[in-house]
C-alpha cells in the first residue's frame, strides 16, 4: 500500500507540479477543507511520533553504556540536536542566492 501511495503522489507531482507539500495536491484534487485537516493531522502525527523516536534512540544508545549517562541525558541531547538542525541549515544556506 505504501508503494502504491508514494507512486501515485510521485506521478501526480510530475503531471501537476505545484509549489508546496503533498497537501497542496489534496487542495487541487479533493477539497481545501480536506487538505487543511490532512495538514493538521500530519502535524499532530509528528507531535506524537517525534518524542517516541527520541526515546527509542536514547534507549538504544543507553544499551551500550548504562553507566555513562542516564536515559534523560540521552533524550535531552537528541532533542537539542534535532531542534537545532533546521536552524543550522537556514544559517548555512541564507546567502546562497546572493
Amino acid at each position: 500500500m505504501l508503494i502504491n501511495v508514494t507512486q501515485a503522489i510521485g506521478e501526480m507531482s510530475i503531471l501537476y507540479p505545484v509549489s508546496g507539500g503533498f497537501y497542496t495536491l489534496a487542495v487541487r484534487f479533493l477539497d481545501p477543507s480536506f487538505a487543511f485537516a490532512m495538514g493538521w493531522n500530519y502535524v499532530f502525527q509528528w507531535a506524537v511520533v517525534l518524542p517516541l523516536e527520541i526515546t527509542v534512540a536514547g534507549t538504544t544508545v543507553q544499551y551500550w553504556g548504562e553507566d555513562i549517562m542516564p536515559i534523560a541525558g540521552w533524550i535531552s541531547i537528541f532533542w537539542i540536536v534535532i531542534s537545532k538542525l533546521p536552524f543550522s541549515y537556514l544559517y548555512t544556506n541564507a546567502n546562497d542566492g546572493l
